[in-house]
């Protein structure tokens, strides 16, 4: 790993041509900035670069120009511990140490799925890749994401935006499978009720709505519902100029959130913590059909585990002398937790990957959908799992949070 100056650190990154970044860890705890995402774009056919810059519960834009870039990087280099950005062919890794020296590495990209391994423009990949299907064309160019800026003027994927582009096809194959049990409860009422839970910027709320309402011709209500009163207003003003009537987003708390009717299906899509669990429970105590979630951090049964070390199963126990495997070991135990409580609630329940591990490390995606009453395996399944679930607690001495909020404490 070489040591470079902040003004190399960011030649370097001009010279490779990035697309897309952040910076993480300020070097001073007082500094009020904790984030910074950036991203190339393009403007009224000008290439640009889009810095989100994260302010406490806040998020400010701020874009710049190419030549401009080379200060703004040097400034944030001095500012933050971690630095990571990708390019067309490579990653490149900053790490600032205490003494204030930058340690720099790269790595290359892999092209995926493509013959020649030369640079290649994300459209080129797309096409490429027709045979998958993706749910959303480029052809059409919805004009939520032509909003977003997913595309150039001419009607081509930007680059930097191909896998967010794939990760919102991915998440409507989840969705295109529940069409049956939409469309079932379509006929007792005459619209879906459906919530949104952290939507953050809404991209997958739009492109949601887009799809039940303009592909597959559903009459549905859908709330998003996030602490960002500026991302709201933002998400509001958007689908006003969509002409997405029935797309509307709130701002408020998950714990303090009361549903104006009870949900069709409920989303809740990388909620720190515990947050899962509370979307988990308001939407089985509201009787909801279908549950997506994709938990984010999660540290309550870490904590618990780390705490009752000695008294676990002893063959589990030297496991445990590793932090980062019983962080991971927690979370997916975490996880097993939510699925068994969800089936001890008659809920059928799929553990699948979200997204590829090498665009985040949380890609576990939950999806439950509650079984009719009639159903022949409902008993058998509810019974298992409480069972499961039990012999889960005495052999970690845990106390889930999902459990105590579904008994009402």
């Amino acid at each position: 790993m070489n040591t470079v100056s902040a003004e190399k650190a960011a030649a370097l990154c001009i010279g490779n041509n990035i697309i897309s970044g952040f910076f993480s860890k300020p070097v001073k705890k007082d500094l009020p900035i904790q984030k910074i995402k950036l991203r190339k774009i393009v403007l009224k056919n000008q290439e640009q670069y889009q810095l989100e810059i994260f302010e406490g519960t806040k998020a400010f834009h701020k874009n710049i120009l190419p030549q401009n870039l080379q200060k703004e990087l040097e400034s944030f280099f001095w500012d933050f511990k971690i630095a990571e950005f990708s390019s067309s062919k490579n990653w490149l890794i900053f790490l600032q140490n205490n003494k204030g020296l930058i340690h720099f590495k790269t790595k290359a990209v892999k092209k995926e799925n493509h013959p020649n391994k030369a640079d290649v423009s994300s459209t080129e990949i797309f096409e490429h890749n027709k045979q998958k299907e993706y749910i959303l064309s480029t052809s059409e160019m919805p004009i939520f994401l032509k909003k977003l800026n997913f595309f150039t003027d001419e009607g081509k994927i930007i680059q930097s935006k191909y896998h967010k582009f794939r990760q919102i096809n991915k998440y409507l194959e989840f969705i295109k499978s529940v069409l049956p049990e939409l469309k079932d409860l379509l006929k007792e009422k005459k619209e879906l009720q459906i919530a949104d839970f952290g939507c953050g910027k809404a991209y997958l709320s739009f492109a949601l709505y887009y799809y039940l309402t303009e592909i597959e011709s559903l009459p549905v209500k859908i709330c998003g519902l996030d602490l960002k009163e500026d991302v709201i207003d933002f998400c509001n003003n958007l689908s006003k100029e969509c002409g997405f009537k029935n797309l509307v987003f709130k701002a408020g708390d998950i714990g303090r959130f009361n549903f104006d009717k009870d949900p069709d299906m409920v989303i809740s899509l990388h909620a720190c913590d515990t947050a899962t669990d509370l979307v988990i429970a308001k939407a089985i105590k509201s009787n909801t059909k279908i549950i997506f979630a994709v938990p984010c951090c999660q540290h309550e049964l870490n904590t618990q585990i780390r705490k009752n070390k000695d008294k676990v199963i002893k063959s589990f126990s030297p496991m445990l002398d590793y932090g980062i495997i019983t962080e991971k070991f927690a979370s997916l135990l975490t996880d097993t937790i939510r699925g068994k409580l969800l089936e001890s609630e008659g809920y059928r329940v799929s553990v699948e990957e979200f997204i590829e591990t090498e665009h985040t490390p949380k890609n576990i995606l939950i999806k439950a959908v509650k079984l009719d009453d009639n159903s022949k395996t409902k008993t058998v399944l509810i019974e298992k799992a409480k069972e499961e679930f039990k012999e889960i607690k005495q052999a970690f001495l845990i106390e889930p949070c999902l459990e105590k909020l579904l008994n009402g404490n």
